[in-house]
């Protein structure tokens, strides 16, 4: 089956095609590009009722319109004032984890710096708010300050579990000296193997003769081939004349005087000896090459895992220096606990940080219009080929001769050009 030819054959198929996929890319690349902005909010104390509280907070109404009071004619630009609120909902996306430690706070629109905004008020009402039902519910000035300070060095040194990261750091770590001691392991004997093949090397002489020939004349050359011609002439006179007669007489005189030539040309020059690149010599340079980046690619692996092992420790070490500060600070959320009233801590309020930044404006939602456009040609393409080739399958047109002749099994005689 021929491609190109099938491609001319059908080409209004395939044009039809591509100009389809290309109209349906063009129609989906005209669309509004929608981009996301999303954030990671820690929770203090990790309690699923108080996860559940700053859920509520970022889902309520009038904080929604505090924020689109803001930035609602940028995020939602083609609607109205009162339906603005009704539409934020379904953009904000707020998620937290089984153990309520955690909120995933996400907001999608047209405009990324107005996405990225929106959520950054919300994030900064809700707090405030938090804040100020917190304190309304019995929680003092100082039991919030003590988990403002808690969230807040949590946040600065990365520290959610300190329990879960010191056990995959620990983990890590001995992955990391197993890693050394296999690639040191390697590399010992690779460097074994680099001796014994340079030892061999030294004792492989690095050309071998190939062949040696001897030199003759070639004049004598050329006397043999003339005395098998006068031999075979010679034999086929004798089967017409006698062994005397003068055709007989003359082809012998020449004969002897050939083989007299003969004895003195035919001595033999000295030999001459012809040497090249021994093979076995070359198997071993290459292999002594080979062995040599793999043991420099070994190396190059133990010194990674060793400075990813003293990273590591490095990490364990600091963790170490800081959860003498973090017990502290939990000791200081747990006294100013106990001196709030039960009420506060029934409801599930809480204080919370930004573990993650804002990201908003870097990555669109979905492929960008020149992805689009680049998928719709792909596709176009390839569909344009598919439908080439299924219009040749499905048509009872003969296109060349050697079709009429494999189809019908006639020979074809005369074929005449199509009239322009």
């Amino acid at each position: 089956m021929n491609i190109p030819i099938l491609l001319l054959q059908h080409k209004r198929k395939v044009l039809l095609t591509l100009v389809t996929s290309l109209v349906v890319g063009a129609l989906f690349a005209a669309r509004p590009q929608v981009w996301r902005a999303e954030t990671a909010v820690l929770v203090d104390p990790p309690r699923p009722a108080a996860a559940e509280a700053l859920s509520a907070i970022l889902r309520s109404q009038d904080l929604h319109r505090q924020v689109l009071d803001r930035v609602g004619p940028r995020l939602f630009p083609s609607l109205a004032q009162d339906m603005r609120p009704l539409m934020f909902p379904q953009h904000l996306e707020v998620t937290a984890s089984p153990d309520g430690s955690l909120l995933k706070v996400g907001l999608t629109g047209n405009d990324g710096a107005a996405v990225a905004e929106a959520l950054a008020a919300l994030l900064e009402g809700a707090r405030s708010r938090n804040r100020v039902i917190f304190a309304a519910t019995g929680g003092s000035d100082r039991l919030a300050a003590a988990r403002e300070a808690l969230a807040s060095f949590r946040q600065r040194h990365g520290l959610h579990d300190l329990r879960i990261e010191k056990e995959a750091l620990v983990r890590r770590q001995g992955e990391a000296e197993a890693a050394v001691l296999s690639s040191e392991t390697e590399a010992a004997a690779l460097s074994g193997t680099l001796g014994s093949l340079k030892t061999r090397l030294a004792a492989t002489p690095a050309t071998i003769s190939l062949a040696n020939e001897s030199e003759r004349s070639k004049v004598a050359e050329d006397a043999r081939s003339k005395l098998f011609e006068l031999q075979a002439k010679e034999a086929e006179l004798l089967g017409k004349y006698q062994p005397d007669s003068l055709f007989v007489r003359n082809v012998r005189e020449e004969k002897r005087k050939i083989e007299t030539l003969l004895s003195k040309l035919d001595v033999v020059t000295p030999s001459r000896s012809t040497s090249g690149a021994n093979p076995l010599h070359q198997d071993l340079e290459k292999a002594l090459f080979q062995t040599e980046a793999a043991l420099s690619s070994v190396q190059a692996r133990v010194r990674a895992s060793r400075d990813q092992a003293k990273a590591l420790a490095q990490r364990l070490d600091l963790l170490a220096g800081h959860e003498k500060t973090l017990r502290e600070l939990e000791e200081a959320v747990s006294h100013a606990e106990g001196e709030v009233s039960p009420s506060s801590v029934s409801t599930g309020l809480a204080s919370f940080g930004v573990v993650d930044g804002l990201s908003a404006g870097s990555r669109p939602v979905g492929f960008s219009r020149l992805e689009i456009m680049g998928l719709s040609v792909g596709f176009g393409s390839l569909l344009s080929v598919l439908v080439a080739v299924l219009a040749g399958a499905l048509s009872r047109r003969f296109s060349t001769p050697a079709e009429v002749e494999r189809s019908l099994g006639l020979p074809v005689l005369a074929t005449f050009p199509r009239e322009s």
